[in-house]
């Protein structure tokens, strides 16, 4: 079996810590504060400074994709070293992350022919994209080639799901992910008769 790198974006939400346990390699979203500085997550920003921003400082962020050569600055170190790649990306319904990367293995294949690179959208989002990247990993560390662990995954990515709770709906509605009646809906308080 010829060895492999797992590459992911960083919607997986998975801590720096733990990627780098995996011995997973990853590809910045950018975030900003003020719509003209731009940070990478876990590169420049940090979590915790984030959720800080947004909590103390009441700072909403805007998010960026990676780009084509961010995909390209992480995957070509592992190509020169003669590995394949398995690029796990969060879903194409919420961001062009995946066609990025896609761009980027239509560049490297060209340039290292004798390489594999498969790009996978997820159809995840954030744990539940971590999830499958966890997955992955235990699969390639139990010996499984590429091609059966992209078997495995499609199958897993049917049927894998999170449920989550938030304490507002502000920033759902601010992000464009719900639309202001259903904000608005959300917040309304109804008492019962006493």
């Amino acid at each position: 079996m010829k060895p492999y790198k797992i590459i992911t974006d960083t919607s997986c939400d998975l801590p720096i810590s733990m990627l780098e346990k995996l011995q997973v390699a990853f590809v910045s979203f950018y975030v900003s504060f003020d719509q003209t500085n731009y940070q990478k997550e876990l590169i420049d920003i940090t979590p915790e400074t984030f959720y800080n921003k947004i909590n103390t400082e009441h700072l909403f962020p805007k998010t960026s994709l990676p780009s084509v050569q961010d995909y390209i600055d992480v995957m070509e170190p592992f190509l020169k070293e003669g590995l394949d790649i398995y690029c796990m990306c969060l879903t194409q319904k919420f961001s062009g992350s995946y066609q990025s990367a896609i761009n980027a293995k239509n560049i490297l294949s060209e340039t290292y022919p004798n390489c594999t690179i498969k790009v996978m959208d997820t159809a995840c989002v954030t744990g539940t994209q971590g999830l499958l990247v966890y997955e992955a990993c235990r699969m390639r560390d139990a010996g499984m080639d590429m091609d059966a662990l992209e078997e495995k995954l499609n199958l897993q990515k049917e049927t894998a799901k999170i449920n989550f709770t938030v304490d507002s709906l502000d920033y759902l509605q601010k992000g464009g992910r719900i639309g202001r009646a259903s904000a608005l809906a959300g917040t309304i308080y109804i008492s019962s008769p006493s």
